[in-house]
Order: C-alpha cells, then sequence, then structure tokens
C-alpha cells in the first residue's frame, strides 16, 4: 500500500526536486504539491494524504494557520517540517522535521515512520553533544547515566528499540527500561518534548 504524500514548498523548483525523488520510491505516491497556503490545505482536503512535508517558511507568523487547518482535517495527515542547513526547535503538530542537507535515505526513513504514527528527526538536525557544553555538561544530561545517554542520542537519531538493542549488545526489553528511565528523569512524555528540550539547551548541531 503506497504512503500518500503532498510536498508544500515556496519555491518551485523545490517542489519539482522532492517529487522526483520521492518518485524514486516504490512505496510513496505524490498525489500534489503546492506554493501557497490555500492551494496546500485545498490540495489535502480533496486527497487525504498520509504525509505532508511543509516548508520551514510556512511556520510562524500569517502562515501558522495552515498547521491548524491540516491538523483539523477529517483525515488529518502527519506532517514533516522541510528546514534548510541550520537546526531549530521543533514546532507544535509535526510528526518529523528533515534538512534539505540530508541524505535522501534520512528523508525516506522520516516519512515512512510518520506515516506509521511514529516521530522522527534526522540526525543531522539532532546530533547532540556527547561531552562538554560551555565547558559542562548541561545539568538535564547529568541526571543521566552514561548508558541512558547513549539510548537517548540513538532515540534522538531515530533508531527502533530492536536497532538500538543491536548496537547496544542488549535486549530490547533493557532498551525499553533505559528510555522509560530518560523520560522520566527529564519530565517528557515523547521524542518530540525531549528534541525540544534538546533545542531550548542549545544542543543541536547543525
Amino acid at each position: 500500500m503506497s504512503i500518500r504524500i503532498v510536498v508544500v514548498e515556496s519555491q518551485r523548483l523545490f517542489r519539482a526536486s522532492f517529487r522526483a525523488l520521492l518518485h524514486t520510491q516504490p512505496d510513496f505516491e505524490v498525489v500534489g504539491d503546492a506554493g501557497e497556503c490555500a492551494a496546500a490545505l485545498s490540495l489535502a482536503a480533496a486527497s487525504s494524504p498520509d504525509v505532508v512535508l511543509v516548508d520551514a517558511s510556512f511556520v510562524g507568523g500569517r502562515d501558522q494557520p495552515l498547521l491548524r487547518d491540516l491538523t483539523a482535517l477529517p483525515s488529518a495527515p502527519r506532517l514533516i517540517l522541510v528546514l534548510g542547513s541550520a537546526a531549530r526547535e521543533p514546532a507544535e503538530g509535526f510528526a518529523g522535521m528533515v534538512s534539505r542537507d540530508d541524505p535522501s535515505d534520512e528523508v525516506f526513513t522520516a516519512i515512512r515512520l510518520a506515516a506509521a504514527g511514529q516521530t522522527y528527526v534526522t540526525a543531522h538536525l539532532m546530533r547532540t553533544t556527547t561531552g562538554e557544553h560551555n565547558g559542562e555538561r548541561p545539568a538535564f544530561l547529568r541526571k543521566l547515566t552514561s548508558r541512558e545517554h547513549e539510548v537517548l542520542n540513538l532515540v534522538l537519531q531515530g533508531d527502533s528499540t530492536a536497532g538500538i538493542a543491536k548496537k547496544l549488545s542488549v535486549s530490547p526489553r533493557t532498551v525499553e527500561t533505559h528510555r522509560s528511565h530518560v523520560m522520566h528523569k527529564l519530565s517528557v512524555r515523547s521524542t518530540v518534548d525531549v528534541v525540544r528540550l534538546a533545542a531550548r539547551n542549545g544542543l543541536l548541531s547543525s
């Protein structure tokens, strides 16, 4: 079953490039693209996409209602924010973040995970520091054990529980325990909350 995608991008050249890139994947179906808010909402309402890629220029200010209206659709699509080269704090309502500097495979992964109901931020945007931060680790990271910090970084890179277990040579159940401890210690409930916390503490690398 194909993943139905709409591309919302202000620049025509980038829209065409995204369409060409997405058409290389047999499980993707690009049902349309739009370069302004009204057309994007109309297209999404008519085509019921699974995922909408939204250029960062549509986030904030007078274009913010687009996000509200997309998420209010009867069959609300999952939204992925498309950024330039600079990392930024994620906006509310997005299932993922990708960068124009990311390799295509990362973008494909973000789309597939978003369509499956998960959240994903590419490694380029989500690479967090593992050592010093202005001379020391920020307080919220100091709450974590070294293993919990490893798990946190892999979670932020989009690794699944099984993938983390394989990389760390532990059982999936152990990974779930570490994830639970991390969420509890950081007082967050989701991966997006962790992303926001990392962004506020200057731990996102561009």
